[in-house]
């Protein structure tokens, strides 16, 4: 969701505070999701996702960008830069974000069992210890701001008041693709989260193995939200540093 990108005040937010210093910004919903909410549906999986980001490349003319992919938005991005033609995107930034290999859906990457495997959902969110939803039970429950992503105060006060549940298919589906080595690629890590840390330290490792330019940023997995300040300085450090002369690790 864009939200994600304006923060609770969207005039200090990493994308009003980008295009004050002359970028040119284009955040995505997609469909199903955040603000998009009333259009969430079973049909709705990750190439409905996919599509939806190839198409705003393309209907927004968006040459030589730097396409910034949160959490599971990594499992997006990794099909737009094999899939978008390639004056599109120069640079990748997986910000606390999914690493898939090849084969891998979302829940697979992280480790979470299919839901295929189990004789309904309801068995599926009971084994894991989640609240079954008490309606549309293809729709999986966001985590919460306070216990997964360290989020205190008023920042977790405000991203609960944003979340909303996420089709299931776009986290089961999985995704065939491969690495483009045209696209300049990027890996940020939030390491003083617990979510993150468990879940995320693995694609860190992934990026590290494929070479890709490494930083890692204090926070939580929602530090574009409690610091967008710091997301900003890394994001222009990103633009302005030619990608082989990266000094960070």
């Amino acid at each position: 969701d864009q939200s994600v990108w304006d923060g609770p005040n969207a005039a200090q937010g990493v994308a009003e505070q980008l295009r004050q210093r002359n970028y040119r910004v284009v955040t995505v919903t997609l469909p199903g999701m955040g603000r998009n909410y009333a259009q969430s549906s079973e049909a709705i999986d990750l190439e409905v996702h996919i599509q939806h980001v190839l198409d705003v490349l393309e209907l927004d003319n968006v040459t030589d960008a730097t396409m910034v992919c949160h959490s599971y938005a990594g499992m997006v991005c990794a099909a737009a830069q094999d899939r978008a033609p390639a004056n599109r995107i120069d640079k990748m930034v997986f910000f606390d974000a999914v690493v898939p290999e090849s084969g891998e859906s979302f829940f697979s990457a992280i480790g979470m069992p299919s839901p295929s495997l189990f004789p309904s959902l309801e068995v599926f969110y009971q084994t894991l210890g989640i609240p079954v939803p008490e309606e549309n039970l293809w729709c999986f429950p966001p985590l919460r701001p306070e216990e997964d992503f360290r989020l205190t105060g008023a920042n977790a006060t405000w991203l609960r008041g944003q979340q909303r549940c996420q089709p299931i298919n776009t986290l089961d589906k999985p995704l065939n693709f491969n690495w483009q080595d045209n696209v300049k690629k990027y890996y940020v890590h939030a390491p003083d989260d617990w979510f993150s840390y468990q879940a995320f330290l693995n694609f860190q490792t992934r990026a590290t193995n494929m070479e890709w330019n490494m930083y890692s940023i204090p926070g939580s997995h929602y530090v574009l939200i409690s610091n967008p300040d710091a997301v900003v300085q890394l994001l222009m450090l990103i633009d302005s540093i030619p990608y082989n002369n990266w000094p960070f690790s």
